[in-house]
């Protein structure tokens, strides 16, 4: 269905980042039967407004004919890793 193309497309966009720079890691969580959380983390603010621009394009491009609706973005820094 929706959930799984959307799925292997973020796969693919996910293989791809190895060498984006100040991109330090990314999760895929599943939250719900019909949705699915990326989560990103970078080594700095500066780092993530600059990958981030980059990746946004490539993003809408993997999963953007899966998806019912624009994403919704929250930023914040880490407060525990571990």
């Amino acid at each position: 269905g929706r959930k799984s193309a959307a799925l292997a497309g973020l796969r693919e966009l996910i293989d791809g980042t190895a060498d984006l720079a100040g991109l330090d890691r990314v999760a895929v969580l599943d939250t719900g039967p019909a949705e699915a959380t990326m989560v990103t983390f970078y080594r700095s603010q500066r780092d993530a407004e600059r990958a981030s621009a980059g990746l946004r394009p490539q993003l809408g491009a993997a999963v953007g004919d899966h998806v019912a609706g624009p994403p919704q973005r929250r930023a914040g820094p880490v407060l525990f890793d571990g």
